[in-house]
């Protein structure tokens, strides 16, 4: 039941995109990682997720550390 679910992952930190996604699959869903906001927008529109777990920044989009005071 689970594996037609599929879960949209967003960080831009590497180890977070390599860790996370075998604990998620491991619980019967399909992962699809991305590194950037720009993918995962893209791809929220053309795979439709089940769900999207995101990192609350990503460098480069509105929120980032880079345009923090």
């Amino acid at each position: 039941m689970l594996k037609d679910k599929l879960v949209l992952l967003v960080d831009d930190e590497p180890a977070i995109l390599s860790a996370t996604p075998g604990g998620i699959a491991g619980q019967g869903f399909t992962v699809q990682a991305v590194g950037g906001a720009e993918d995962a927008l893209r791809l929220m529109q053309s795979l439709k997720p089940s769900i999207v777990v995101s990192d609350l920044v990503i460098a480069r989009t509105n929120g980032s550390s880079s345009s923090r005071p």
